[in-house]
């Protein structure tokens, strides 16, 4: 067994409901590349039946913004892929002009900021300053604004601006000449004051030929939506004990994340029967749930032992079976290897040194 093991999760939105479920899992090496593997896996999953009639609409963070990713995705018809884009990355509009050598392709630069000015580049050992002119000089094909209102009553203001045809430069050896997209930047204000509630903008880039049939208010309520999975993914590790089972076995943990993911589903099944259970010096606050809405993965395992006891006992009874044989007189077992903890952003670093040509 690899002496790290990482876990490949791809979740399913239930967009009425605060979920986001576990939808396929799988473990991966240490030294996976973990983007190329999700563009495969999409591309896999939209060929289902179930998918390949239906529009497939995936949301991923920035992680997932780059030539690498945003390449292969393209080709998925049935996909649009809505990902957030590195603050400061340089993309351009498509000028598709035919010129006596090599077709024009792009256009103009453009960079992901609020403002243009001088930004100081690394390279090397160099400190380079460079002019950077902010997209948001650039008239935004269409625009719009979305009212919002936090738990503590604060009222917000989205203002969402949008821009078509757009490029980003090759890398890597994948090509992005075809791959265009619509860029989206959502900025939060207050509705009162004016003033920006966080300090920079969010730029996505919208991507798939079917990307005309979502709005600029679908684009921002899906992306919001996208951040359930960090949810999903603390209540896992924190609740459903995905990282807690240790074994020598591959099989054992393969079967063990089974059984949180399952759990999950279960959980979410019962959302709508189980009641509402808190402590008593909770009931003062106790959450209030429209008809037909389902609680959160929190309220729903609180609130899912009860549910379970209602239920006939004798199929749910463990079955009587004979006790194992046990280890034998002086049998030893051999003490188990200890291996360091590694991270994957220095696992890719590694072997991308060791110069891996890319699939």
């Amino acid at each position: 067994m690899e002496s790290a093991i990482r876990c490949y999760l791809l979740t399913r939105a239930d967009f009425t409901n605060k979920w986001s479920l576990p939808f396929e899992v799988e473990i991966v090496g240490k030294e996976t590349d973990y983007v190329s593997l999700a563009a495969k896996k999409f591309l896999e999953i939209c060929r289902r039946k179930e998918f390949e009639n239906v529009l497939n609409i995936n949301t991923a963070d920035s992680s997932f913004g780059c030539p690498k990713y945003l390449s292969l995705t393209s080709r998925i018809e049935n996909l649009v892929s809505i990902t957030r884009l590195r603050h400061g990355r340089k993309v351009c509009f498509a000028e598709r002009k035919a010129t006596k050598g090599t077709p024009q392709i792009y256009g103009e630069d453009w960079y992901l900021r609020e403002e243009s000015g001088d930004w100081s580049l690394k390279k090397k050992d160099k400190i380079i300053t460079k002019y950077q002119r902010s997209i948001s000089e650039k008239e935004p094909d269409e625009e719009t604004a979305v009212f919002a209102k936090t738990k503590k009553g604060r009222e917000l203001r989205i203002e969402i601006r949008g821009w078509k045809g757009m490029l980003m430069h090759s890398s890597d050896g994948f090509s992005m000449k075809e791959a265009e997209f619509d860029l989206v930047s959502f900025r939060v204000l207050d509705e009162k004051t004016g003033e920006r509630v966080f300090k920079e903008d969010v730029f996505v880039a919208v991507l798939g030929a079917e990307r005309k049939r979502l709005n600029l208010k679908e684009i921002y309520q899906r992306f919001r939506r996208r951040f359930d999975l960090e949810v999903t993914n603390r209540f896992l590790k924190q609740e459903m004990f995905l990282q807690d089972y240790q074994t020598p076995k591959k099989e054992n943990i393969e079967n063990w994340i089974l059984t949180a993911q399952t759990a999950m589903w279960l959980l979410y099944e019962a959302s709508e029967e189980v009641e509402n259970v808190s402590a008593k010096w909770q009931k003062y606050s106790e959450p209030k749930i429209k008809e037909g809405e389902k609680r959160t993965p929190s309220q729903s395992k609180k609130g899912a032992e009860r549910l379970f006891l209602s239920f006939e006992k004798e199929p749910y009874l463990p079955k009587k079976c004979q006790k194992g044989i046990g280890r034998k007189k002086g049998e030893k077992q051999c003490k188990r290897v200890e291996y360091k903890v590694e991270k994957k952003a220095k696992a890719v670093k590694t072997r991308r040194r060791k110069g891996e040509k890319q699939e």
